[in-house]
């Protein structure tokens, strides 16, 4: 596989990647007990979807 295919490939699964993180950690977030609060955790899961590649930035939303 080429250097393009390699990044036609990367792309997706960073994007799956986040966006999987954020839905996770927005869940976790809309339903802690010790709450980061329910509007944060639907802030991280519509940022991660927007942010896509960066899945670690999603976390600073805590």
């Amino acid at each position: 596989m080429g250097r393009t295919g390699a990044i036609r490939f990367a792309v997706p699964v960073n994007f799956a990647a986040a966006a999987a993180a954020a839905v996770i950690f927005g869940w976790i977030g809309l339903h802690s007990a010790h709450g980061f609060g329910g509007w944060g955790g639907i802030y991280s899961i519509a940022t991660g979807l927007m942010t896509g590649s960066s899945g670690a930035s999603d976390l600073d939303n805590f």
